[in-house]
């Protein structure tokens, strides 16, 4: 049923399906605020039992996976003739030919653009993931690792001439062994 022709009684003020609405308090949503359905805490009845969603998931050969073992939708091959894919093979959403919807104004993906404020990027101007002032993972990642291990192999493989010196390093952890 439309919105127009069903009156006010499957749509809310807000303009959703009046059960699955978290401001009106709608009976598909669970007290943690999700879909009932696909809730994990809940148990959902739409999650199967690897944990992920039962039509995408994977091995349990989900309803959404053609035969490829891809999402109907996005499967470039020509029998699936996937909905998400364009005419110029890509995925609909992401082709600047098309004007997809995750590409703006300024012809990048939208979430990554700068000049957009897309939601990618920090307070720093730098890609989230990527920003070390913001993910503490990345920084002590970088701390803990050794930032030019081969250009120090290099070097001390460098130091060895002889045939005696390199025979008495083959056992260094720098002889790349």
């Amino acid at each position: 049923m439309c919105r127009e022709c069903s009156g006010s009684r499957s749509y809310c003020e807000h303009s959703r399906r009046r059960d699955e609405c978290k401001e009106c308090g709608g009976k598909k949503i669970c007290e943690h605020g999700r879909q009932r359905y696909h809730c994990e805490e809940c148990g959902g009845a739409g999650l199967c039992e690897h944990g992920r969603r039962r039509c995408r998931c994977k091995d349990c050969g989900g309803s959404s996976r053609c035969g490829h073992g891809r999402l109907k939708a996005t499967c470039k091959e020509t029998q699936c003739g996937g909905s998400g894919i364009c005419a110029h093979k890509r995925q609909r959403t992401q082709c600047k030919e098309c004007g997809g919807s995750n590409v703006c104004v300024h012809g990048r993906q939208r979430s990554y653009c700068k000049d957009c404020g897309g939601s990618g990027i920090c307070e720093h101007n730098r890609i989230r993931q990527a920003c070390r002032t913001c993910n503490v993972a990345l920084t002590m990642r970088a701390r803990t690792e050794d930032p030019v291990p081969s250009m120090r192999r290099k070097a001390h493989q460098g130091r060895c001439s002889s045939k005696a010196e390199r025979r008495q390093h083959s056992r260094c952890q720098w002889s790349g062994r």
